[in-house]
């Protein structure tokens, strides 16, 4: 298996309209999985997780394709994130986790907007 790995991700319904983007430098930390939805914020000249403290600065949201490091270190890699417009916000995820209501309200002082959304489209028509 490779040390690194890069698989696709719907996230389609993640970047809910008006979204800009940016591409970076992401530095995976060894043995995690970044997924799309993760809030990141910025570290020096490259991105990183955010860590779920209630005071994080310069967030961003990762919408890529999900990125596994298997090595030992950190890597560093090519990535999209959003930097503004609207979110999804049962999607977004800190540090793997579901993020809270709290975390995400952070999100609102970088420009970017979280919604809760529900597909109807998805409900048994009877």
């Amino acid at each position: 298996m490779d040390s690194i790995t890069i698989s696709n991700s719907t996230f389609d319904q993640l970047l809910l309209g008006n979204n800009e983007f940016k591409n970076v430098v992401l530095s995976v930390p060894a043995g995690t999985t970044i997924t799309a939805g993760e809030m990141l914020r910025r570290a020096g000249t490259k991105y990183v997780r955010a860590v779920g403290a209630s005071s994080e600065i310069n967030l961003a949201v990762f919408v890529g394709d999900s990125v596994s490091n298997a090595t030992e270190s950190a890597v560093d890699v090519n990535a999209r994130i959003c930097v503004a417009g609207r979110v999804n916000q049962g999607m977004l995820t800190v540090a793997g986790t579901a993020a809270t209501d709290a975390q995400a309200d952070l999100l609102r002082g970088w420009g970017i907007l979280p919604r809760f959304v529900h597909n109807f489209s998805q409900l048994d028509r009877q």
